[in-house]
């Protein structure tokens, strides 16, 4: 049985912050919980902050913030304590589509920063292919992997890699199969993991 642990962190969609907790105080939970002194879990998170570009909202609590922003404080809060493993499901579906296409190159930023090994759970077949080195394209109930794709896409990404032929053509084949898929079984949802 696999149980929770330091080595591996998650980013929920509904960014699932604690309400009554300051956005530093929010980032350095995790630290607190392994027993990390006071001083030492302040400077972590605020570095972070500053990584995810909320310096100056350190004693704002998240009632106070936008749906991006409280975003990138549950994004800090799972890299304070430096996981092997991020996981993230659905992390920018609850976004409006600017502050997502901006969340998605914070991301990319981010990783490229230490390229850890990111686990990014997406029904947008833009975004699997925007973000990842593969994709893996989910059967409807029950959840199988139907098929792996390798990305051939160039890294670092902007955003004029949509145009590329390569990313229209996997789009296309993703959208394609999820079409196939769900002829099968019309009342659910295939889906998408990206890595």
């Amino acid at each position: 049985m696999v149980r929770p642990g330091p080595d591996r962190a998650m980013v929920f969609q509904h960014f699932a912050l604690l309400p009554w907790a300051t956005v530093l105080d929010n980032v350095a939970f995790p630290l607190e919980a392994q027993g990390v002194q006071k001083s030492k879990r302040r400077e972590l998170a605020t570095d972070l902050l500053g990584l995810v570009g909320l310096n100056g909202f350190e004693g704002f609590y998240p009632v106070a913030l936008s749906g991006g922003m409280q975003q990138r404080v549950g994004l800090a809060r799972a890299l304070v304590a430096r996981p092997d493993v991020l996981l993230m499901d659905e992390p920018f579906g609850a976004l409006d589509a600017l502050t997502r296409t901006f969340m998605q190159d914070e991301l990319l930023k981010l990783w490229a920063s230490d390229e850890k090994t990111v686990v990014f759970v997406t029904h947008s077949i833009d975004e699997a292919v925007y973000l990842s080195d593969k994709v893996v394209v989910m059967t409807p109930r029950p959840g199988r992997v139907a098929e792996v794709l390798t990305s051939t896409l160039d890294r670092p990404r902007t955003a004029d890699v949509r145009d590329d032929p390569r990313f229209v053509e996997m789009a296309g084949h993703i959208r394609r199969e999820l079409s196939t898929l769900m002829m099968g079984d019309p009342d659910s949802q295939a889906g998408i993991a990206t890595e």
